[in-house]
């Protein structure tokens, strides 16, 4: 007697909707992902991966792939305002420990190469009553995010994402840049990291009330928070 195929719905496009779908499919499900942008993205931040990520892509098949796509992290450190070390990632000792060291990849590479391996996507299908999927897959996945609409379906608005008392920023300048740096001030962060095409990424947080906004100002704001910090910082956008 030949076994009925199981069916699963993924409701969501992302990383992990994605690599959930690749591992079904792989492992003989039939898999409908279901995403509401209408294309994946072309723009995003740069992903730091650690070896324990690394391995898991390699579980996936795709692990030969992203290598080829990202960039080895070649050297890292955590600095004060004014420049001073605070500590040094040993990327060495991260290679010798595990064979591998950190790499990073532009989000929209990873959400290509993922989906490219997955297969067929949905996109423009915005999910928002999961009973619309009842009955029709052996099990629905939620991975619609940080405001996920399939979450509030199933448990109410109590559960919703909260803030975590800290906003941030993020953008891409033009040059490269060859080591990761995250400078440490009092209520405040900002990181350094090489991103993809000869660009560099940059990201800012800092600890501010929920939902403050400076509409015309941010660029402002932020020099005014970060302007004065050490060189690679100041330097190191155009905002």
């Amino acid at each position: 007697m030949t076994r009925k195929q199981r069916t699963a719905a993924v409701v969501g496009g992302g990383i992990g909707g994605l690599a959930t779908a690749l591992s079904l499919r792989e492992s003989g499900w039939s898999v409908d992902v279901f995403e509401r942008a209408r294309s994946l993205p072309t723009a995003g931040t740069a992903l730091g991966l650690w070896p324990t990520a690394l391995g898991a892509l390699d579980a996936l098949g795709v692990g030969a792939q992203v290598r080829s796509l990202s960039r080895p992290q070649t050297s890292g450190a955590f600095l004060r305002p004014d420049g001073g070390r605070i500590a040094t990632l040993d990327v060495e000792a991260m290679k010798r420990r595990t064979g591998e060291v950190g790499r990073l990849i532009s989000r929209p590479d990873l959400l290509s190469l993922l989906q490219e391996a997955a297969g067929e996507v949905t996109f423009g299908e915005r999910i928002e009553d999961l009973g619309a999927l009842d009955g029709s897959y052996d099990v629905v996945i939620a991975a619609d995010g940080l405001n996920s609409a399939a979450r509030t379906a199933l448990f109410g608005p109590r559960h919703r994402a909260r803030y975590a008392g800290a906003s941030s920023w993020r953008g891409t300048v033009d040059g490269e840049i060859g080591s990761i740096t995250e400078t440490w001030g009092e209520g405040r962060r900002f990181g350094i990291t090489p991103s993809s095409g000869g660009r560099t990424n940059w990201f800012a947080c800092a600890v501010v009330p929920e939902g403050q906004r400076d509409p015309g100002r941010e660029a402002a704001t932020l020099r005014e928070w970060f302007g004065h910090w050490h060189t690679g910082v100041a330097t190191s956008w155009t905002g």
